[in-house]
């Protein structure tokens, strides 16, 4: 698929680059760099590899940054993720049924899949809040870590923090942080958090609608798409022979009963009656009298 984002996991990429580049440092600035969310700092542990050895800086830079690195990661999806770990948990499942044919396998799947999603639906008619309940959880979290920072406010909306030996500008109009992780996750980072608690404003209000209780009820929902061409021929119905309106007075068509036209000084309106038997009662009842003469005897 061309718009697809691709992504590999970072699991697999350092289990085969610790086969020719083992060690401890290696390991420590390779999650690092794939941990990075700004460029600044995945350039920084690079270089710290290519001091190492500029053959594994080579087998790294070959990879695209934007299968493995956060810093290049698509805002779209609004995931983070550096692991498989989704699809770890799916092949688990199906370790039971992995043995059966093909056609009752996918039937399996199907089943359960239907299931999952119905019992995660149903679980949140329970849930009292807008939030999920684990990006709550993970924003709790979040709000113990952010008293270290110091915070200065540029105006209404935007601040300036800084976080340990960095500092980064946060818009909450426009719900974006230097450090990029609010734009990729769509989640509030720790600056943004910092900046939100300083304002004394709600958090929900700052968290991508992807993460809302409803958006998640309503996935997955029906596939929209354009049906192609006779598609629909067979369900179409015959459509019926137009009907002209008869009257019963006078039996022309166009009109009928109760719209008959009186006639009057303006216009006069000829009756063509349909029946024969009407138009020998009609031809009679215009027809001049007749005089009848008496013989004479």
């Amino acid at each position: 698929m061309p718009n697809a984002e691709t992504r590999y996991c970072c699991r697999y990429i350092w289990t085969n680059f610790k086969r020719k580049f083992p060690g401890v440092l290696y390991k420590e600035h390779f999650w690092k760099a794939a941990r990075s969310s700004t460029k600044h700092h995945f350039n920084t542990h690079m270089a710290a590899i290519k001091e190492l050895n500029v053959e594994a800086f080579k087998y790294l830079e070959a990879i695209n940054t934007s299968h493995w690195s956060r810093h290049g990661f698509s805002t779209a999806s609004k995931s983070g993720m550096l692991l498989n770990n989704c699809c770890e948990s799916f092949y688990n499942i199906l370790r039971e049924v992995r043995g059966k044919p093909i056609l009752q396998l996918m039937e399996w799947i199907r089943r359960y899949v239907m299931q999952r999603f119905n019992g995660k639906r149903e679980g949140l008619k329970s849930f009292q809040g807008v939030i999920m309940p684990s990006v709550v959880k993970m924003v709790q979290q979040g709000l113990k870590q952010v008293h270290s920072m110091r915070i200065r406010q540029a105006d209404l909306h935007e601040f300036e923090v800084d976080h340990e030996l960095d500092t980064f500008v946060v818009n909450l109009e426009t719900k974006v942080c230097g450090c990029y992780r609010w734009s990729l996750m769509g989640i509030p980072c720790l600056h943004a958090l910092e900046c939100i608690q300083t304002r004394r404003l709600n958090y929900e209000d700052f968290i991508h609608p992807t993460y809302h209780v409803q958006t998640y009820a309503k996935s997955p929902s029906t596939l929209k798409r354009k049906k192609a061409a006779g598609e629909d021929e067979e369900k179409q119905l015959v459509k019926r022979a137009k009907r002209h309106n008869k009257c019963r007075n006078c039996g022309a068509l166009g009109h009928y009963k109760p719209k008959f036209p009186k006639a009057g000084p303006a216009h006069t309106v000829a009756a063509q009656p349909s029946h024969p038997a009407a138009e020998e009662l009609l031809s009679s009842q215009n027809a001049p009298p007749l005089i009848q003469s008496q013989q004479l005897d």
